[in-house]
């Protein structure tokens, strides 16, 4: 068998063989290897020839593990996005909701803390919600706006 040969029967693979990604690496690798050293006879160009082909489905098949690392990474950092987006809406309307019952309105000094209060941690914010039937809107305001500057 000819290397020609062997390397068309590792083309001829299915592509879902685990051992033919690795093999066509190291074609990749040999035939970077022979263009450096300068194919001098035509036994070597018809080799690299051949190799090309390989190469390219391995860089083909690189680029295609590429694009679906990036396309999984963008799904997941969507997903954290939108969870954040999801808690930040439903604070806010926690907020606003609570803010109308215990103080019947929210006039603008409740409405400059919403976003501060939206901002803390999820242990300080339900400690907040907590203590806040305790609390008149003064004390409120107060805590909070200081905690802006």
């Amino acid at each position: 068998m000819t290397q020609e040969q062997a390397i068309l029967e590792v083309l001829a693979l299915p592509k879902g063989n685990p051992q033919r990604g690795r093999i066509l690496q190291l074609l990749a690798s040999w035939k970077i290897t022979l263009e450096l050293n300068d194919p001098t006879d035509d036994a070597e160009r018809g080799v690299l020839m051949v190799l090309s082909q390989a190469y390219l489905e391995w860089e083909q098949a690189t680029e295609e593990r590429g694009i679906q690392q990036g396309i999984q990474q963008g799904i997941q950092q969507g997903i954290q996005q939108g969870i954040q987006q999801g808690i930040q809406a439903e604070r806010q309307i926690t907020l606003e909701t609570l803010f109308k019952a215990r103080f019947g309105a929210i006039d603008e000094s409740l409405a400059a803390i919403v976003p501060s209060l939206m901002a803390l941690s999820a242990e300080d914010y339900t400690q907040f919600l907590l203590a806040l039937p305790q609390l008149s809107q003064d004390k409120v305001v107060a805590r909070f706006q200081a905690q802006k500057r």
